[in-house]
C-alpha cells in the first residue's frame, strides 16, 4: 500500500488519502502506513519468504502479471511496468 503513497499516483489515489485521512484522524502523508497497522490487526502480514518465495520467483510473477493482467494494469491508479511490480514483490519477500 505504501507504494501508491510514493509514486505520483492519479487524482483518485489523492482523493482517496484525502477521504482516509478524515476518517483515520491523521495527515493525508501517514494514510497508507495508518491503513497498514488497522490492517495488521485484522490479519497476520506475513512475507513471501514464510510462504517459500525467492528473487527468482518474484522476477517470474511480475513477468506474469505483465502477461496475464493488463486489464488490471490499465484501470490501475497508478501506471506500473515491470521494474514496478519487482520492486513492490520485493518490499514483501
Amino acid at each position: 500500500m505504501n507504494w501508491y503513497g510514493k509514486s505520483g499516483a492519479s487524482k483518485a489515489v489523492a482523493e482517496l488519502k484525502e477521504r482516509l485521512a478524515e476518517i483515520l484522524e491523521c495527515d493525508e502523508e501517514q494514510v497508507f502506513e495508518e491503513m497498514d497497522l488497522l490492517l495488521s490487526h485484522l490479519i497476520e502480514k506475513k512475507s513471501l519468504r514464510e510462504y517459500g518465495a525467492d528473487e527468482k520467483m518474484l522476477k517470474d510473477w511480475s513477468r506474469g502479471v505483465l502477461d496475464t493482467q493488463q486489464r488490471l494494469l490499465r484501470n490501475s491508479p497508478v501506471l506500473l511496468g515491470y521494474e514496478d511490480i519487482l520492486e513492490i514483490y520485493e518490499g514483501i519477500l
